[in-house]
């Protein structure tokens, strides 16, 4: 898409003058996969409606809160170097928070890509506050654009005024609901066929999913084991057992100090009966302090 000079403002563009299915979205839908690899979704989770919240989450009036920011990462793309279909592009993609790649085009971007020709040649082809979500055929699609100068002349950017050569270049993902895949999996089908200026994905993954489609946490962790129960029992039967026994020296015997501790004689008594066992049973009762029968 040219712009003719003209900066576009990143959400009157998107929510005002912008086609989802001028996106090549139908068009890619109806390819053979054979020969593109965008194919509709089998796995629609029968989103209808998603409310964009921040750059990576958006809200189904009636499925709930669909949230990509668990996968976000705060210095690099979380997805790195994703090779696309078409084997001549490289893609990198960050939810929710802007990723640079050091000394290259992309700066604070969304999406970034690596053309694969002689020398690598990177190019923003989304940003994060550009991100809009769209429900198409029961697709839930997250799409970024970047207005970026063409790489037709670089020495023609020197001699032109570059506004003239800028053009949008869109990213577009859908967001396949799997509660199997975490983080998940990204594909990158590459550019159009039909609109070089759109570049399609396909993400699947449970981020993917609306809040009520994702399993339920569990409340507790799993059952505890026969030895931790009798352990538990154990530990309550002797608390239980030394706050009702000095109670009862307390206030029915009037016992203080020392005497408090309910059979006080056996309890001083039992580390040496312990000791004593120990000793019988290394040496079988051949010590001195044992008398032949």
């Amino acid at each position: 898409m040219q712009s003719n000079g003209e900066h576009f403002n990143d959400n009157t563009f998107l929510e005002d003058g912008f086609d989802f299915e001028d996106a090549s979205f139908e068009k890619a839908r109806v390819q053979p996969q054979k020969e593109f690899g965008f194919v509709p979704s089998t796995e629609s989770p029968g989103i209808t409606d998603c409310t964009k919240q921040t750059a990576c989450s958006c809200r189904s009036s009636t499925l709930g809160m669909v949230d990509l920011s668990p996968l976000a990462d705060t210095y690099k793309a979380r997805f790195n170097n994703i090779l696309a279909e078409t084997g001549d592009a490289a893609f990198f993609w960050n939810p929710c928070i802007p990723f640079t790649i050091m000394g290259t085009p992309c700066t604070d971007v969304a999406v970034c890509q690596d053309m694969k020709f002689a020398t690598s040649t990177f190019i923003s082809v989304g940003t994060q506050d550009s991100a809009l979500f769209k429900v198409l055929k029961g697709d839930l699609i997250l799409s970024y654009f970047a207005n970026t100068f063409r790489s037709d002349d670089v020495q023609e950017k020197t001699a032109v005024n570059k506004s003239s050569l800028t053009f949008v270049r869109m990213s577009h993902f859908k967001l396949i609901c799997d509660v199997t895949q975490d983080p998940g999996t990204l594909v990158a089908h590459g550019v159009n066929p039909d609109k070089f200026s759109d570049y399609l994905f396909t993400f699947t993954s449970v981020h993917s999913c609306p809040e009520d489609l994702k399993p339920k946490r569990a409340l507790a962790g799993p059952a505890p084991s026969a030895g931790t129960c009798l352990l538990i029992v154990c530990i309550f039967g002797l608390v239980l057992y030394l706050s009702v026994g000095m109670l009862v020296q307390v206030l029915l015997r009037r016992q203080s100090g020392m005497n408090v501790i309910p059979h006080k004689d056996f309890w001083i008594a039992l580390p040496g009966l312990i000791k004593d066992g120990c000793i019988f049973c290394v040496y079988k009762g051949k010590t001195s302090d044992y008398s032949n029968i």
